[in-house]
């Protein structure tokens, strides 16, 4: 290779993590990967989001009415209503999650059931592109008259040394007016995520029987 001034180098856009800089390392010239100087750069500023480097992210926004009929629906997907954003979590967050011990992505969905529905039963439960968060399944719950009334669910998936853990719970008004609470998810297990390959963080309903529902808003957010 022929030498050349900097100024007349071809530029590179998006660095290979293998490509190598020159640095000066205890009065010695030496060198550095791409993708090692990203990984001292992150870890020595706690910053090790692979979604883009933040402490907190919001991924991504969905407002939507959905009807479930048969089948899965997805509270954060519909064909009505305005996304911003992604919610695909790519293969590379579960890798850093067993390097850099942990993360979380904290969701909330909310909206209101049908004036029809009277006593409902269903089953909710967590998918990250086609891989099921095994322990976000309970089975089905039951709902008594939630016909017209407010709904949210909402928690968190957290991801650490190699597992992931789910924690989310559903909350309506109830006819009478109470605020029921109904648990999601079994927390105290925890699942092996050597095997997920990414894709779309999606809230599922599922089973039980046909309900109607609107979903008013969601967001999908990751905590460094």
């Amino acid at each position: 290779m022929s030498n050349k001034r900097i100024s007349q180098l071809d530029p590179v856009l998006i660095p290979n993590n293998s490509d190598v800089f020159a640095i000066v390392n205890q009065g010695e010239t030496k060198k550095i990967s791409y993708g090692s100087l990203s990984n001292a750069l992150n870890t020595s500023q706690g910053n090790t989001d692979t979604l883009g480097g933040n402490i907190v992210r919001t991924l991504y926004t969905r407002t939507n009415p959905i009807t479930r009929a048969t089948g899965e629906v997805d509270f954060l997907s519909g064909s009505l209503g305005t996304s911003f954003g992604s919610r695909e979590i790519p293969s590379s967050f579960f890798t850093d999650s067993t390097e850099y011990k942990s993360k979380i992505i904290h969701f909330r969905v909310f909206g209101a059931f049908d004036a029809t529905d009277n006593d409902v039963n269903f089953n909710a439960y967590i998918k990250i592109g086609n891989s099921k968060l095994t322990y976000s399944d309970i089975g089905v719950i039951s709902l008594t008259q939630p016909k017209g009334h407010p709904f949210e669910i909402l928690g968190e998936v957290i991801f650490n040394e190699g597992t992931v853990r789910s924690c989310y719970s559903l909350g309506h008004c109830a006819q009478n007016g109470d605020y029921k609470r109904y648990p999601l998810s079994d927390a105290t297990q925890t699942q092996n995520i050597s095997s997920f390959l990414g894709g779309d963080f999606k809230v599922l309903i599922a089973s039980g029987s046909n309900v109607t529902l609107s979903t008013y808003g969601g967001y999908v957010q990751v905590y460094n």
